[in-house]
């Protein structure tokens, strides 16, 4: 299971990058996962 912001056809390549909306995202993801392990 992959749960980070991204695409893997980008990940550990030379020229990896990822775009701020991509991150923001993740964040969300990560905000509202962590608060459902809170319940």
């Amino acid at each position: 299971m992959c749960c980070v912001p991204g695409s893997i056809e980008q990940a550990h390549k030379p020229d990896e990058f990822i775009e701020e909306s991509q991150m923001n995202a993740g964040e969300r993801f990560l905000q509202s996962l962590l608060g459902s392990l809170k319940q």
